[in-house]
């Protein structure tokens, strides 16, 4: 009997030691964490600028897009009761180029032609249009000034276009190559020519 209650209490002693050892369990969660949905990126709207002609009868439209490291520029005229808004002339350039209108671009004496300014290279360019989209001359749909004047006076540069002394004739600004002033030319649109001047117009 006494054996039996020894081997009784022996084996109570060892469950209790056993339950004081067990540590109690506990469960984490984790938080839920919602999911951040990425933004979809919305394309920039294009810039648009509207000039007007002189005679308030023609708009010229220029609508800039800007894709990453480039612009897209898109010319429309409207007005002219023979046709409504169309494109005459798109360009896409690196920046920093830009292509501007300038404050002076139309002609005189019926908005035949208008004159384009791109900068950002260094040297700046000027290009003229018709406000139909036909060719300007000799089956040329767009002219560059400075590389038809690069052409016959290899001694200047130009710098500047200051607009239109009549309705073919654009009025061009030049530089010698040494830095001094030099004179001023009628660029002939019509008739692709240049006529230096006595004059130097500012």
């Amino acid at each position: 009997m006494v054996k039996r209650l020894s081997l009784f209490f022996l084996f109570l002693i060892l469950v209790i030691g056993l339950s004081a050892k067990r540590l109690p369990v506990q469960l984490s969660m984790a938080p839920l964490v919602s999911p951040i949905p990425t933004p979809t990126p919305v394309p920039e709207l294009p810039k648009v600028m509207n000039v007007e002609s002189p005679d308030m009868k023609q708009t010229l439209t220029m609508k800039e897009q800007k894709n990453g490291s480039s612009v897209t520029h898109t010319f429309l005229t409207s007005g002219e009761k023979e046709h409504a808004q169309q494109q005459v002339f798109t360009k896409t350039v690196d920046l920093p180029k830009t292509i501007t209108i300038p404050f002076n671009a139309w002609s005189p004496g019926g908005n035949k032609y208008f004159f384009l300014k791109e900068t950002g290279s260094g040297l700046d360019s000027y290009i003229v249009l018709t406000s139909l989209g036909k060719p300007v001359a000799r089956d040329l749909q767009t002219v560059v000034v400075e590389e038809l004047f690069a052409q016959k006076y290899a001694d200047y540069k130009i710098t500047d276009v200051t607009g239109w002394a009549a309705p073919t004739l654009l009025v061009v600004n030049t530089d010698k190559l040494d830095g001094t002033v030099g004179p001023s030319f009628w660029f002939d649109v019509a008739s692709l020519s240049f006529t230096r001047l006595s004059t130097r117009f500012n």
